[in-house]
């Protein structure tokens, strides 16, 4: 296989299956008479070892070792820089700092892009340690505007896309002059972008007080807004076979009920034709405002809530206020849906009798991790 076609075959867009990109990338690393090719190969490999696809040990043993040419020209320069590039990203994300970049020659345009990320991520490291960076990004941006003006537009039209990520990165530069205010839906692209350029400023910042992209802290509630909102059947309720026997354990009339953690859920209509009911839960709009304001009611419903919130929090004191007599569904395991920070939903996993020690009552139906309690708190 030639280099333009290797090039094809490990493009993004690219429909061959993973497995059989690998093969190709491996054989052609292990060439050693076709040098673009195998550059090609070993940008690709690196970028796959700084998605987690490939340990670095392995990368470190199998890919880095490849030896890239001396005097390099055109297209066979540009893929050095690349691989130059992800060597940086590589080492960065597995914990090292800033490694050394050999600075290649400004007059193949094409390499302006790799040039230009590593020399943010240069100066990143600097500017985290407290120095003054502004004339360091002032050369910067000359130097990439000298690049710029040097670039045939005509004969590499792609090169125009590309341009968007220049900005992005000088946006960077510019957040290092004091002027974050500027950008400050940019950083929030930052840390949603997957890229290994932005996965190392997000790193290289964590824990300076000079992080130009701190990660906001997410609450629960947060969280559960917007999974509400991505998944319009989350938290809509327990099936018919599960509704039926809440219902054969609950009161069959009640002047009002508390449906606490409701959801997407219609239970307690379901369950309570004819009462009064308030439904609650934070992470909804709709249904957001505090049920304390016509409490306290004669029953409560709380259907597979108190293991989403953590034991530290767990309401119980508040849930004694609102109503005497409650009906609880509670799982014991670790959830099916994860949060969008990855962590479970399920924040409190107890086993059913820790569960009973602290909400009293009896357990009125057991199905694998999940069960019933009826209770009345004193």
């Amino acid at each position: 296989m030639n280099s333009a076609d290797l090039y094809t075959a490990l493009y993004p867009k690219s429909k061959l299956p993973k497995t059989k990109q690998y093969e190709l990338a491996w054989a052609a690393l292990a060439d050693q008479t076709d040098h673009i090719s195998r550059c090609n190969a070993r940008c690709w490999l690196t970028y796959r070892a700084c998605d987690g696809e490939i340990t670095f040990a392995d990368w470190e043993k199998h890919v880095w070792p490849a030896k890239l040419s001396p005097n390099c020209e055109s297209i066979d320069h540009r893929w050095n820089v690349s691989c130059q590039a992800a060597d940086v990203y590589m080492h960065l994300l597995s914990g090292g700092t800033v490694v050394a970049f050999v600075e290649p020659h400004l007059k193949w345009p094409s390499t302006v892009l790799s040039w230009l990320r590593v020399r943010v991520l240069s100066i990143y490291a600097d500017y985290l340690d407290g120095q003054e960076v502004n004339s360091r990004v002032d050369d910067a941006v000359s130097i990439w505007r000298s690049m710029v003006g040097q670039f045939n537009w005509r004969d590499h039209p792609w090169r125009i896309g590309d341009m968007m990520d220049d900005l992005k990165a000088l946006m960077v530069l510019t957040l290092m002059t004091d002027k974050a205010d500027v950008y400050v839906g940019f950083k929030t692209d930052v840390l949603k972008n997957k890229h290994p350029f932005y996965r190392c400023l997000v790193q290289m910042g964590k824990g300076s007080p000079r992080n130009l992209f701190p990660e906001k802290e997410r609450s629960l509630i947060e969280m559960y807004t917007e999974i509400h909102k991505k998944q319009p059947l989350y938290g809509s309720g327990p099936d018919m076979f599960e509704i039926a026997k809440i219902r054969e354990v609950v009161p069959s009339s009640v002047a009002s009920v508390v449906d606490f953690g409701c959801g997407k859920s219609m239970l307690a209509d379901a369950l309570f034709q004819g009462s009064f009911i308030f439904r609650y839960d934070p992470a909804i709009d709709a249904v957001s405002q505090a049920p304390e304001h016509y409490g306290p009611y004669e029953f409560g419903l709380c259907t597979d809530v108190l293991e989403h919130i953590p034991e530290s929090e767990l309401p119980f004191e508040r849930l004694k206020k609102l109503a005497k007599d409650w009906y609880f569904t509670i799982h014991t395991g670790p959830a099916n849906q994860k949060l969008p920070d990855g962590t479970n939903a399920h924040k409190t996993q107890k086993p059913k009798e820790w569960w009973v020690e602290r909400l009293g009552g009896k357990i009125v139906w057991e199905e694998g991790p999940r069960f019933g309690l009826l209770t009345s708190f004193s």
